[in-house]
């Protein structure tokens, strides 16, 4: 981990929602440098998707939308197919 990476952990900490494009202005770098970064930085655990919450978040949307005719379960394995696909 360099100061670069340093960087990227702590405007990720400053702003979770911060996109690679912002990111990369901030930091003077390209975006897939900073896309690079970010998955080598989850590979190695330094940042960690928080999927709970994630699962919760999925829940409430589908739940509020066109899914209701859906059951709770298929709403479950939905939200973690896609936390999977995230990683």
């Amino acid at each position: 981990m360099d100061d670069i990476d340093k960087k990227i952990i702590t405007l990720i900490q400053e702003d979770p929602d911060m996109t690679h494009s912002k990111i990369a202005k901030v930091i003077k770098k390209s975006q897939p440098t900073v896309g690079i970064r970010i998955k080598k930085l989850r590979d190695f655990r330094f940042l960690k998707i928080n999927q709970e919450l994630i699962s919760h978040f999925f829940y409430a949307l589908l739940s509020t939308t066109s899914f209701k005719q859906y059951s709770q379960l298929s709403i479950h394995s939905f939200s973690e197919e896609c936390i999977l696909i995230m990683l």
